[in-house]
């Protein structure tokens, strides 16, 4: 039932939704955006919905964003606005990346392009990207694992421009069952942190289904879109020198006294070359272009 409609321009504003999130993996998809967050300066909520997405049909509902009063959202795409300093928050989760990679002919590099032009076409100060989530997905054992790393933690074969790592198993206490297992390395403050989990388990499906996650903020975000939009053959490859430079999983075999000599296990670079040979999955439009880890 709709008990509220607006309309902007051609967005309808109304204040229901229905959303079906599905759990099951793609296993085509393995580079993904998951998540983007954009705050735009000194901007009107009717013109950033207008330009970027002219053709929704979005809600109006109370915001649950700090600062904000009130979201236009599909339950998918949410513009947060109200604020004492005409400020509209985008935000856009793992399920709205999902959905706006199903529209006709949708691609990232557009979208974002679209981005980098809105002063153009509306008026606005400047905007800043707040948050952008990269997903690396795999579905074999022989990947980067929660329990690689705890593995590779205790027997300190890792080295890393990290200070900190948060080991984390959630299980429930009467079935003894297991929730939840997740690796966080770095602080969630700053400019990028790392978060590596079994995907499986977290959607309580069967089979292998391992995720990294490189989160980034700021001008780590900015850079990242950057090298997208610019040199999008390269994209993969930036993300794996991004995660190569930030952490590194040493060898037992081949251990050096200082452990920083040590090479790579093999395990980790057979990680980071399949990294590399993925595609971002981009849109309807896009291809992944290679290897699996049993290649």
């Amino acid at each position: 039932m709709i008990t509220k409609q607006l309309q902007i321009g051609h967005t309808t504003l109304s204040t229901t939704s229905n959303t079906v999130l599905t759990r099951e993996p793609d296993r085509e998809k393995t580079l993904l955006i998951d998540y983007l967050s954009v705050s735009f300066i000194d901007a009107a909520v009717a013109d950033v919905a207008n330009y970027l997405f002219p053709n929704l049909d979005l809600l109006v509902q109370k915001s649950f964003a700090n600062g904000f009063a009130t979201v236009l959202t599909n339950g998918k795409i949410f513009l947060h606005y109200g604020s004492d300093n005409d400020v509209v928050l985008l935000v856009i989760q793992s399920k709205g990346c999902r959905f706006l990679e199903s529209l006709p002919l949708y691609t990232w590099q557009t979208f974002l392009q679209k981005l980098f032009d809105i002063d153009k076409y509306i008026e606005i100060d400047h905007f800043n990207f707040k948050r952008f989530d990269i997903a690396v997905d795999s579905f074999v054992k022989d990947t980067l694992t929660p329990n690689r790393v705890r593995r590779s933690f205790s027997s300190g074969l890792i080295t890393s421009r990290f200070h900190t790592i948060r080991l984390i198993e959630e299980a429930t206490i009467s079935s003894k069952t297991s929730k939840g297992d997740s690796i966080y390395f770095g602080s969630r403050s700053s400019d990028l942190y790392l978060v590596i989990y079994n995907k499986a388990l977290e959607s309580r499906i069967q089979g292998e289904w391992f995720r990294t996650e490189i989160r980034c903020k700021n001008e780590q975000a900015n850079r990242l879109i950057v090298t997208l939009l610019d040199e999008p053959e390269d994209f993969s490859t930036c993300v794996a020198d991004l995660l190569q430079n930030r952490i590194q999983f040493r060898s037992s075999v081949h251990r050096k006294s200082e452990i920083r000599r040590s090479i790579f296990a093999v395990w980790y670079s057979r990680y980071l070359k399949y990294l590399r040979q993925q595609s971002l999955y981009s849109g309807t439009t896009a291809t992944v272009q290679g290897g699996d880890l049993d290649d």
